[in-house]
């Protein structure tokens, strides 16, 4: 049983995980980190590394195992569209500043607006995790990741074409 408050600790963050995920590796898991913490020169940059790796594990098990969790991580791909949209509509300062200095798109706007977008479809994904590891369709999963999909055709669709328009072809007052 652990004595010492980070192996208390890891531990504690052990019991994040599914349970059978859990059941299966927890204890290897907790022997592995004590073997570290005996072999290796102590320093908070290890032990931050363990803990942040077995946060991040964490969340991929319960994506991989649980569709709802799974769904629900890939709606989330969603929040920084809206959020740069929230920017750029309401014209929210410095961000906008930083963003378009001046009134045209800049390749900084584009590359950013490119990583966005391509969140959607890496939403879907994690929305379809469980389907691909479980070997079974869920519905929800699946209906979740059509419509990130969909919405990401049609946003890069219309974003593409409003960029050729304006910036390629120099269309005047076409935003």
């Amino acid at each position: 049983m652990p004595t010492d408050f980070l192996s208390l600790l890891y531990a504690k963050l052990l019991r994040l995980y599914p349970p059978a995920h859990r059941e299966r590796f927890s204890e290897s898991m907790r022997q592995t980190f004590e073997d570290l913490r005996r072999h290796e020169e102590p320093g908070q940059k290890l032990y931050m590394k363990a803990f942040a790796d077995t946060a991040a594990h964490i969340a991929a098990e319960h994506c991989r195992s649980t569709p709802a969790v799974a769904a629900l991580v890939g709606m989330v791909f969603l929040g920084p569209f809206f959020l740069l949209n929230l920017i750029v509509v309401f014209r929210l300062e410095p961000y906008i500043t930083w963003l378009r200095p001046d009134t045209h798109s800049n390749p900084l706007e584009w590359t950013i607006i490119a990583i966005v977008l391509l969140l959607m479809p890496a939403g879907a994904y994690v929305s379809m995790r469980p389907t691909f590891a479980l070997h079974r369709i869920f519905w929800f999963n699946v209906l979740v990741a059509v419509f990130l999909l969909g919405v990401w055709v049609t946003l890069s669709y219309a974003i593409g074409e409003e960029i050729y328009r304006c910036e390629v072809l120099g269309i005047p007052n076409c935003d």
